[in-house]
């Protein structure tokens, strides 16, 4: 298909550093194409992506400069994860980026990529998940991995651990029949 118009650019490993951390997010399930997707967002000189599958939420912002000889897009646009991922494999430099409401176009060098925009809805008030925590708290990685493994093994597989926030303490909670708490 003709490719979409360059609404800006941008530096092509800050955008690949955008995506490797959003894509684990998306949905790798075919069944609502919207979640296996990222969402790409210009706002001002503000650029979003973000990846969901209704259960984990990631997103990352980096700086951009949109042209000025281009119309902004008015919404964002969802890709296929996986082409914003093979096309971050390999761009180098500055890149473009743009699209309209049926493909979008991200260029760098000598490579050009023109995907698909996926039509559907993504959840709503996503944005506020995005907002700093009212409760800060910090806890080393290995600790909150040993506590987890333990929630999960009262919890069955299918299971959630859920993760409550309090002042200054993370508590863990899992399981139905057998029931597992910790304090972090």
């Amino acid at each position: 298909p003709e490719p979409a118009g360059i609404s800006g650019e941008l530096e092509a490993e800050v955008f690949a550093d955008a995506i490797r951390k959003v894509i684990p997010a998306c949905s790798r399930s075919g069944s609502l194409p919207a979640l296996s997707a990222v969402r790409l967002e210009p706002d001002g000189t503000r650029f979003l992506a973000a990846g969901t599958d209704r259960y984990r939420l990631a997103a990352a912002q980096c700086e951009w400069k949109p042209r000025l000889d281009a119309e902004p897009p008015e919404d964002a646009c969802l890709v296929p994860s996986w082409a914003a991922d093979k096309f971050t494999r390999t761009a180098m430099g500055m890149m473009e980026l743009g699209w309209d409401d049926r493909v979008a176009s991200m260029r760098s060098g000598g490579l050009s990529v023109t995907t698909r925009v996926i039509t559907g809805d993504w959840p709503k008030g996503w944005r506020k998940l995005l907002d700093p925590v009212p409760c800060p708290v910090e806890v080393s990685t290995s600790g909150l991995l040993a506590a987890l493994k333990r929630a999960a093994l009262a919890a069955e597989p299918t299971e959630p651990v859920e993760l409550i926030f309090t002042d200054g303490q993370l508590n863990l909670q899992a399981g139905n029949m057998n029931t597992a708490y910790d304090t972090l």
